[in-house]
C-alpha cells in the first residue's frame, strides 16, 4: 500500500488559470515517486502521485509545497 498525504500547495497555475494571488490549495495524494528537473539541473524537484479526489496524476514541486501531513491508520 502506498503512503497517503494531505498536501497544501501553492501552484503557479490552478485549473488552467495563473495563480496571481498565490493561493494555497489542498490535495489528498497517494504518493508515487519523486521527479527531477533536468533543465534546471535539479536531481530532486518534487513528488508525484494520484489525487484521491479526482484520480488524476499530479506533480508537486518541493519549493511550492507549504505543508505535507501523512495520513495514518491504526
Amino acid at each position: 500500500m502506498r503512503e497517503k498525504f494531505t498536501i497544501f500547495y501553492r501552484p503557479a497555475q490552478h485549473q488552467g488559470q495563473e495563480n496571481i494571488k498565490g493561493l494555497t490549495y489542498k490535495y489528498r495524494i497517494e504518493l508515487d515517486e519523486p521527479f527531477a528537473n533536468i533543465t534546471n539541473g535539479e536531481q530532486f524537484a518534487g513528488i508525484g502521485g494520484k489525487c484521491l479526489e479526482t484520480g488524476d496524476y499530479k506533480r508537486f514541486r518541493m519549493d511550492r509545497i507549504t505543508s505535507m501531513v501523512g495520513e495514518f491508520r491504526l
